[in-house]
């Protein structure tokens, strides 16, 4: 091969991963987080006071939303000893994809 030959190889080449990276970078400023089907799972032991602030701060959260938008927001509560059971079952009539399961039920939402 010529001298202009591998010029021109080499221009390609660069023009090639230039176009590469250009591609990737776009598709990461355009990333929207969504899968299919998701359930995100959070586990609550005595947290009475700060369990409404938590739930009502992921249900405001575009991440949340958008990953669970198939799937639930499943809360499980811990065997708490404090009120944070009957907050969490208050929460989950104003949420559509909170689920809350008390500690008894968690073993079911690992085999639906």
């Amino acid at each position: 091969m010529t001298d202009i030959s591998y010029i021109i190889l080499g221009l390609f080449s660069i023009y090639g991963v230039f176009s590469l990276f250009r591609s990737i970078f776009r598709l990461l400023e355009n990333k929207k987080y969504y899968v299919e089907k998701a359930n995100l799972v959070l586990l609550v032991n005595d947290q009475e006071e700060n369990i409404e602030k938590i739930i009502r701060e992921a249900m405001m959260s575009k991440f949340v939303r958008n990953i669970a938008i198939n799937g639930s927001f499943i809360v499980i509560d811990m065997n708490s000893k404090d009120q944070t059971y009957k907050i969490l079952k208050r929460l989950e009539k104003q949420y559509p994809l909170v689920e809350v399961c008390s500690f008894d039920e968690r073993e079911s939402i690992f085999y639906k």
